[in-house]
């Protein structure tokens, strides 16, 4: 702001030469009058023109002058007559940078209505189904050891395959009896292995071993009736609370005749087709289990000589003999590869008569 006097009068005596001061102070004195009548109004040219940088402040302006102001920042921009216009003009920078905002919208509803105005979104009341973050948690089971703890927020290593995780937590759990320590981890790298040592220095003396968890299962006797999907909960001595979800199912009803070094069954170039008796024991009977026997024979081009292969008690390590794991008569069969179609052969079927 300009340190500029706002009226001239008080100039008015140092304007005159001495002499006129001294011989004529009549004169001196009428001109300070008029310039002092000149500055009594606020819309003088004088006073004007001696305040021109003041009126150029919202704060101080004239009344007079808001109009322009408002034409300047607010051209038809409605608002209250009870809002104080210095105060709208001065302040409506802040609405037009923030629009969108919480604070225009209040700066806003003060301005047209002089009301003071609260934003309220109902998305924040409203229950959004499955909002909550979900986390698989990743954990090592091991044994209890005293080093566990120092784990915690470090780096671990496993003795046997060299994979690292940086453990987040640890916590005790009893199991069947017996401690042991979970490791919550993050950030792994490589896949640990059941039974090894883990350590966050190298030392292995005292170090905890992974246990584990159940993770998968092969089930050789699974019963009948088994749908891919199906959960089953699995008992153990040594464990609880497991369960496991079938993946896959197999019909072990009959024989399984298995390729084995040389011998492939097949159509494919090197591949022979195969012969032999199967063997069906009392189908019809309904309160036990229904048994099968299979020998047979096909023909082997291993190592580029070709001769019969006989197949007795087993084919690669596989027994000749299976059964049916249910106690129900057998009234159909089927005969068919792990891939791919019969595409010839033929099949004769005897049998004796249920007297």
């Amino acid at each position: 702001m300009h340190d500029l006097s706002k009226t001239i009068s008080e100039y008015i005596e140092q304007q005159f030469p001495a002499v006129y001061r001294e011989d004529g102070p009549n004169l001196v004195a009428f001109t300070k009058a008029y310039y002092e009548f000149m500055e009594n109004t606020s819309e003088s040219p004088t006073t004007l023109s001696r305040s021109i940088f003041q009126n150029r402040d919202i704060d101080e302006t004239l009344d007079s002058f808001l109009v322009h102001f408002k034409e300047k920042y607010l051209s038809e921009f409605p608002y209250a007559k009870a809002v104080d216009k210095r105060f709208a003009i001065k302040h409506i920078m802040d609405y037009y940078r923030s629009k969108g905002t919480p604070q225009a919208t209040e700066l806003l509803i003060r301005l047209l209505f002089n009301e003071e105005a609260t934003v309220y979104y109902p998305g924040d009341d409203i229950l959004r189904a499955s909002d909550s973050r979900y986390k698989i948690p990743k954990y090592l089971e091991v044994t209890q050891s005293a080093r566990s703890a120092g784990f915690v927020e470090n780096q671990i290593t496993g003795s046997q395959t060299g994979a690292t995780a940086f453990v987040e937590g640890l916590v005790k759990k009893r199991v069947q009896g017996r401690i042991i320590d979970i490791l919550y981890i993050s950030n792994i790298k490589g896949t640990f292995n059941t039974d090894e040592l883990v350590s966050d220095d190298g030392l292995l003396t005292n170090a905890p071993k992974i246990i584990g968890s159940l993770s998968s299962m092969n089930v050789t006797n699974g019963g009948k009736n088994n749908a891919i999907g199906n959960i089953f909960d699995v008992v153990d001595d040594t464990g609880k609370q497991g369960k496991i979800r079938v993946t896959g199912t197999e019909d072990a009803t009959g024989l399984r005749v298995a390729g084995y070094g040389g011998y492939l069954i097949g159509s494919d170039t090197n591949e022979f087709g195969v012969s032999g008796p199967f063997m069906l024991y009392a189908p019809h009977n309904a309160s036990a289990y229904t048994y099968s026997n299979a020998s047979g024979i096909t023909y082997n081009t291993e190592g580029g000589a070709g001769y019969i292969y006989s197949m007795t008690a087993t084919v690669g390590n596989r027994g000749a003999g299976s059964g049916r794991i249910a106690a129900e008569d057998v009234d159909a069969i089927k005969f068919l590869f792990s891939s791919g179609n019969i595409e010839s052969g033929e099949i004769t079927m005897f049998g004796i008569v249920n007297s």
